[in-house]
């Protein structure tokens, strides 16, 4: 933990809006549709990543089964990544998969999935045109494979202060969302609630032991997960002031853990194609702590992470969390 006194609380929270200023982050809504049988499987968002992947593959200017070169439009989009049957992905991947409420398991006819898709960067973020037609001429399926399209493309969108979903315009500017004039979700001074929606790792690569409800913790590895994320999205914007974010969060009191550790494979943090995760695991949590503190100052970082999430993984669907 950090020394020293943590600033006022309008002065810390500006210091987050500035570093959240001009962030390049849009939020999508999508709808994919299923005709015929398929298993989403125990991770129904690393089958929608595959999904993601395939339709983007076809506009993958890179030769050999692997999408790694800059210039490509689908490495700009979604990462370096592998391609095939079974592709993996680099764990700090441009864009989030939220799909916390989706259904898992066999599908035996057709069906629709609502889910989220959250693109970062300015690379990732200009390339928007070229996901929407590629969504919109989907390639054919396999042999005895269910078919795919994707009849609904919205963005989330801040207009007069409210939020709304409204269909995206290829041919306009990309529907940023302006993380630093959010006021939505409210965040009350006095008390917070975390709800872990999906499986959130909080260990580090190599650590090892079990999360606590210290609130220091949850926002250790919050803050520094976003601060990495725009990092490598490249955020040309200040960085998140961490330590004193610290200082706020360590005079926060538990009132409620209904919280569970999980223990996540290497495969759904890390990129097999980038480097060896072998049998490692990672300590995550899943369900939801309640504190009460002073959050005034932490708020704009918080209303941020109920849209992006935390932690390494979310290309998975990991790290999906709410806040009230």
């Amino acid at each position: 933990m950090p020394g020293g006194e943590p600033p006022p609380h309008e002065q810390l929270a500006e210091a987050c809006r500035v570093a959240l200023a001009g962030w390049p982050v849009v939020l999508l809504k999508l709808v994919v549709r299923i005709e015929g049988r398929t298993d989403l499987g125990r991770h129904p968002a690393r089958w929608v990543r595959r999904q993601l992947l395939a339709a983007v593959d076809t506009i993958c200017t890179c030769g050999g089964n692997r999408c790694t070169r800059d210039g490509c439009r689908a490495n700009r989009l979604l990462g370096r990544h592998g391609k095939g049957p079974s592709p993996d992905g680099e764990a700090w991947a441009p864009f989030v998969i939220r799909a916390a409420d989706t259904m898992q398991g066999r599908i035996e006819e057709r069906a629709s999935l609502t889910f989220e898709l959250v693109l970062a960067g300015h690379q990732c973020v200009s390339e928007l045109p070229a996901l929407v037609a590629a969504l919109s001429e989907p390639p054919p399926p396999p042999p005895n494979g269910a078919r795919i399209t994707w009849p609904t493309v919205q963005a989330l969108r801040l207009r007069e202060g409210e939020l709304v979903w409204r269909k995206v315009d290829p041919d306009a500017a990309p529907p940023l969302l302006p993380l630093d004039q959010l006021s939505r979700p409210v965040v009350r001074p006095g008390r917070l609630t975390l709800s872990f929606l999906s499986a959130t790792p909080m260990g580090r690569q190599g650590e090892q032991g079990t999360p606590t409800a210290d609130f220091s913790l949850v926002m250790d590895r919050l803050s520094r997960s976003l601060g990495a994320w725009m990092g490598r999205t490249g955020h040309r914007g200040p960085r998140l002031p961490v330590d004193d974010l610290l200082r706020l969060a360590a005079v926060a009191k538990v009132t409620a853990d209904h919280s569970r550790t999980l223990s996540l494979p290497g495969m759904l943090l890390g990129a097999a194609g980038s480097r060896d995760v072998g049998d490692e695991r990672t300590p995550a949590l899943l369900g939801s702590i309640t504190w009460t503190g002073d959050f005034r100052g932490l708020a704009p970082v918080l209303r941020a992470a109920h849209y992006l999430g935390m932690g390494p993984g979310r290309q998975h669907g990991l790290g999906q969390i709410s806040i009230r």
